[in-house]
């Protein structure tokens, strides 16, 4: 169900960190929540995962006490809703380039008088039972997240009315796909794909927003955290795939 203490957490600065889920695997889900991570990052932008299977994913990180956050196919206001009545903490909107596309976003995670989500006796009310419409719309207005991703040089350059939207919790910066909109394809440490970051970075601490990353396998946390970071999430994939080439390379070695 919708999570208060990820809310919490985000709003008060703590870091929090996530693992990127690119399939339907609830197992690995439950995995991360009996590790004590704070949320699954259910990943349906770049992973065929339908309505169904963020439902159950979903579902099995309530069973063990993880938020879901999931990163939407696209900014629409149907797709959000399905989401979110499903029980999502909330959601990541991949490409922010302007603050009308955050905007658009925000109106469709949030009930009135905040936004126009359409309002129903779904899972993510507890169907209901828990607590009334009323009640429900206000804690789902307080608790729910919206993770704005800026990834393009538009969104650099908009940064500035980005950042001034009142209800977004965190700006995800995609170094990916910003190096590649910068012409530098997965050069994340070159010289200009660092000063877009830096003065994301800045602008957004500036607003007073928290800002998000994921963490390569090369990578610490522990490096952004002390650069003001409060949402770190490592990739599941990249995980495996590490500990996969580790055991194999140790059995070709032997």
């Amino acid at each position: 169900m919708l999570s208060s203490n990820l809310r919490d957490a985000i709003r008060s600065g703590k870091p929090v960190s996530g693992c990127t889920i690119s399939g339907f695997a609830p197992e690995q889900v439950e995995v991360l929540g009996l590790l004590g991570y704070d949320f699954a990052f259910l990943d349906s932008e770049h992973w065929p995962l339908s309505d169904r299977e963020l439902s159950a994913l979903i579902t099995a990180g309530d069973a063990v006490g993880i938020a879901s956050l999931v990163r939407i196919r696209e900014n629409s206001h149907s797709a959000i809703q399905r989401v979110m009545d499903s029980g999502a903490a909330g959601i990541i909107v991949p490409d922010v380039s302007s603050a009308r596309r955050a905007q658009e976003a925000i109106l469709s995670v949030k009930y009135q008088p905040q936004g126009n989500r359409g309002l129903s006796s779904v899972r993510a009310s507890g169907y209901g039972i828990k607590m009334g419409l009323a009640e429900y719309t206000k804690y789902a207005n307080d608790k729910s997240i919206v993770v704005c991703q800026v990834e393009t040089m538009e969104g650099v350059r908009n940064i500035d009315e980005i950042v001034k939207i009142d209800l977004i919790d965190a700006i995800f910066i995609g170094t990916t796909d910003l190096s590649n909109s910068l012409g530098y394809t997965g050069q994340y440490n070159h010289e200009k794909v660092s000063e877009a970051v830096q003065l994301i970075e800045n602008k957004t601490k500036t607003a007073g927003k928290n800002l998000a990353s994921m963490v390569r396998g090369d990578e610490d946390p522990g490096q952004y955290i002390a650069r003001g970071y409060c949402i770190t999430v490592a990739s599941g994939m990249g995980l495996f795939t590490s500990g996969a080439k580790k055991y194999i390379n140790a059995m070709r070695n032997k």
